[in-house]
């Protein structure tokens, strides 16, 4: 997925570096209330 591929590491916790990812969600979706929805999932998900 595109979040893998451009998560900067450690990017949880680093508001700037939270935005990178919620912007590769963003290219993907092109909605920004999806991606409001769906980050505090990847933010749980230790695989991201």
């Amino acid at each position: 997925m595109a979040i893998k591929a451009k998560r900067p590491d450690g990017w949880r916790g680093v508001v700037a570096k939270e935005q990178l990812v919620k912007q590769a969600m963003f290219d993907v979706l092109r909605d920004i209330r999806e991606v409001n929805r769906l980050f505090p999932i990847v933010f749980a998900q230790k695989e991201y």
